[in-house]
């Protein structure tokens, strides 16, 4: 799945758009290269031969004009020739085709509708960071036709809908989710306590910024990191979970997720590998009497990834394995 989005975000960054792209990028495409274009506003006839034009050139961005010509064609009436460009899209690998077909099964109209397809290609285009497939899986187990609707399922869905997250961090949308999918029961259940909160709809309202998530390198073979930094705000609550000290971070490394506290991670070479350094401040710092920091004074850890072992080790295990608490 990684590999996929690397070549499709190199994809969109070596060309520049096309008319296809122009006038039909889709608002859910989130490897799109130009400003959406509601379907409402679309010009079929203009987008189909545009797109006719760059898909005669035949290069990667193939399945991205499919899509886009699929957009035109529907709003030419032409529903057969545009869930074909669908289908091609799909199969192609495009995570944006694959969720229009998840949409057209959804709804079902000029396909036979099947919520259970709906479901499968929602959850692809999802792990492929198309994040209005959430949306998507939200309204599906809210519609009381299909089979495993789940009221529970859609709220969580909804709340993923919302979440902030930047398409070129290494780690795994579902190990990205479990850490996000925590800091939501939390800010749930704030709200859920809080007797004046009478008006609060459910999710409450988790405010995730794109600059948390980013990728550090910890060792000299290019291993990543995914650092997600926990300064997030809950509904009217603000930031609940930052203070004076920094916030509440993990470190997603292959399959595992690790947890500190403090200010936010980085990582500097030295000449046998990588060390991740972790910043602290305040009563988290004593000096060399061993006077504990009641200012802002600045300290440090050190976290060094062991590959052998699969863990970082550090003085005092400053990053732990996380288990989540909800």
């Amino acid at each position: 799945m990684v590999r996929i989005i690397i070549f499709i975000v190199l994809a969109t960054q070596s060309f520049a758009a096309e008319q296809c792209d122009v006038l039909g990028t889709l608002e859910a495409d989130p490897y799109g290269v130009s400003q959406p274009v509601s379907f409402g506003d679309i010009e079929g006839a203009k987008l189909v031969e545009a797109c006719d034009e760059a898909i005669a050139k035949q290069d990667r961005n193939l399945p991205r004009y499919l899509l886009q010509r699929s957009r035109g064609q529907l709003r030419l009436g032409n529903s057969d020739l545009a869930l074909n460009d669908l289908f091609k899209s799909h199969e192609l690998g495009y995570p944006a085709g694959t969720f229009g077909l998840a949409t057209a099964y959804y709804l079902g109209d000029d396909i036979e509708q099947d919520f259970v397809k709906a479901r499968e290609l929602y959850l692809l285009a999802y792990e492929q960071r198309v994040r209005w497939a959430a949306r998507g899986l939200s309204m599906l187990y809210s519609n009381e036709r299909f089979a495993n609707n789940d009221p529970h399922l859609s709220e969580v869905w909804s709340a993923r809908f919302r979440y902030d997250v930047p398409i070129s961090i290494s780690a795994p949308t579902d190990l990205v989710d479990m850490v996000l999918d925590d800091f939501q029961a939390r800010c749930n259940e704030a709200v859920y306590n809080d007797n004046n909160a009478f008006d609060t709809q459910f999710p409450a309202e988790l405010t995730t910024h794109n600059d948390n998530f980013f990728d550090i390198q910890i060792d000299k073979t290019g291993k990543l990191a995914t650092v997600i930094y926990g300064a997030f705000a809950c509904s009217e609550y603000g930031y609940m979970w930052t203070g004076s000290g920094g916030s509440n971070y993990f470190l997603i490394v292959d399959d595992e997720i690790y947890q500190g506290w403090g200010g936010i991670p980085y990582s500097i070479e030295y000449d046998d590998g990588y060390h991740v350094i972790l910043p602290r401040s305040g009563i988290a710092c004593e000096t060399s009497d061993y006077m504990l920091i009641a200012t802002a004074g600045a300290c440090n850890g050190i976290a060094n990834w062991d590959e052998t072992l699969h863990v970082f080790n550090s003085i005092g295990n400053q990053l732990p394995v996380w288990e989540p608490k909800i």
